[in-house]
């Protein structure tokens, strides 16, 4: 099929195929992928005209990893234009993976605290362009019920406004609901995981973004929401945190035991300043814990001293353009640091933390009070003095959330990719 128009003053022909939109003009023809196609919009007939426009808006590359939204104005006949608009809506209500009904959980307290603001002027318009109809909620205080208990038959798929934390406060009863109903026991450290049943879509609009930036190359909102209406799926890498037989969180980034994890969680009570807090971090005093690590890289390694950091990262940040562009990459295991007492300041250490968790792409030696290992899981045993009052005195970092354990001893076990994420990067499910 093909059909006049006039294009930004010019005479073009639009060929419409099963997977292209070709618009053949005087001297060059523009093939665009029907599923870069985000959605049309045709204006109304001006009174006294018979000349119709429709408005077409695709998605383009603007960099190595960010997209944008570019608008095509065709004029023609008003037939033409309606002829036109039906066999494109058709074209795109036949990808069978794009979205076409999302509950969206916005995170208030994430980052800057502009995650409705974000989605409103960023998010929503794209997903009316490409005619997703949407159920949007504040995220509830009790998010893991809510999860664990929503009508998945409602909709396509799961979109958070929000950051790292909020990513992981979604997809954790995801995962938990997927082995349920796949009869699998999720609290065994040893089973294979199911994936989950629905995929998710990160809007950055936290601190960090690391989750956003893993499944998108970036952490830009507008990115983020082209990549959901795209509806490609790729699968992330989690690890499980168990203890007393029972598994407390999977997480997806990173977990911490000692001092990186009180600092955090000190600037907790600064979350006003937004991501300023973090400057505050030099006010906290964290002490060193005396632990034993059996590492876990095909064969069990004990390390036994007094350290005071123990912080595991699920993804290798340093070399990010490789590993997550890669069609190729494979997820294998985790990086695990240990940080001994031997630091010449407190300066240093918590600049190598800092580096470590914001300037992920920066080039970051191991100094010599950094024990590094490849791993696939671990195990902690805690010797230290605790107040007998406190009921859950260990307390660790997972993602950007927190869990107060009881047990000194607790297990980590890296699971592989089980969490469906919309991605258009080359690693797909």
């Amino acid at each position: 099929m093909s059909l006049n128009f006039n294009l930004d003053g010019n005479p073009v022909k639009c060929v419409l195929t099963d997977s292209h939109l070709n618009i053949e003009k005087a001297k060059t023809t523009e093939s665009i992928e029907i599923s870069d196609i985000i959605g049309l919009v045709a204006k109304p007939v001006e009174n006294g005209k018979t000349t119709g426009t429709i408005n077409v808006f695709i998605i383009q590359k603007l960099d190595k990893f960010k997209l944008k939204k570019k608008e095509l104005n065709f004029k023609s006949e008003q037939g033409t234009c309606t002829e036109f608009g039906i066999l494109l809506k058709e074209r795109l209500d036949s990808l069978a993976d794009r979205p076409k009904r999302l509950l969206v959980m916005i995170s208030p307290p994430a980052g800057r605290q502009q995650g409705e603001k974000i989605y409103q002027n960023v998010v929503a318009p794209i997903f009316d362009i490409a005619g997703i109809t949407t159920e949007v909620v504040e995220t509830p205080s009790h998010i893991h019920d809510f999860m664990s208990t929503y009508d998945y038959n409602k909709v396509d798929g799961f979109v958070v406004c929000g950051g790292d934390g909020s990513y992981n406060q979604m997809f954790s009863p995801l995962l938990e609901r997927s082995q349920k109903e796949a009869g699998v026991d999720h609290n065994d450290p040893t089973v294979d995981l199911k994936p989950t049943l629905k995929p998710i879509g990160i809007i950055p609009t936290g601190t960090r973004n690391c989750a956003a930036r893993i499944s998108q190359g970036c952490t830009d909102p507008l990115t983020a929401a082209l990549h959901i209406v795209k509806g490609n799926k790729r699968r992330l890498p989690v690890s499980g945190i168990y203890s007393d037989n029972k598994c407390f969180r999977f997480c997806s980034l990173f977990v911490g035991f000692g001092m990186s994890t009180e600092l955090f969680y000190y600037t907790e009570n600064f979350r006003w300043m937004k991501t300023m807090r973090y400057l505050r971090m030099s006010e906290s005093d964290a002490a060193g814990e005396t632990v034993k690590d059996q590492i876990e890289p095909g064969n069990i390694i004990e390390i036994d001293g007094r350290y005071v950091d123990i912080l595991m990262h699920i993804h290798d940040f340093l070399n990010f353009d490789y590993n997550f562009t890669s069609a190729g990459y494979k997820y294998n295991n985790c990086e695990l640091n240990v940080y001994n007492t031997t630091y010449p300041s407190r300066g240093s250490l918590l600049k190598n933390f800092m580096n470590r968790m914001f300037n992920n792409s920066e080039d970051i030696v191991n100094p010599p009070y950094i024990q590094n290992y490849k791993i696939s899981g671990y195990k902690v045993t805690v010797d230290m003095q605790v107040d007998s009052a406190v009921e859950f005195p260990y307390r660790i970092m997972a993602d950007a959330e927190y869990i107060n354990l009881k047990d000194p001893e607790w297990e980590i076990r890296f699971k592989g990719p089980v969490v469906t994420v919309y991605s258009s990067l080359p690693v797909k499910t």
